[in-house]
């Protein structure tokens, strides 16, 4: 199963995204406690 350059930029891309909405969210839990 060969992931092609363009597949595999877009993985990193659709993480990154991912992992800041999920940091955001996080940081604004942890504002209001």
């Amino acid at each position: 199963m060969a992931i092609s350059k363009k597949g595999l930029r877009q993985i990193i891309v659709d993480n990154r995204e991912f992992y800041w909405r999920f940091n955001e969210k996080v940081f604004v839990i942890a504002q209001e406690s």
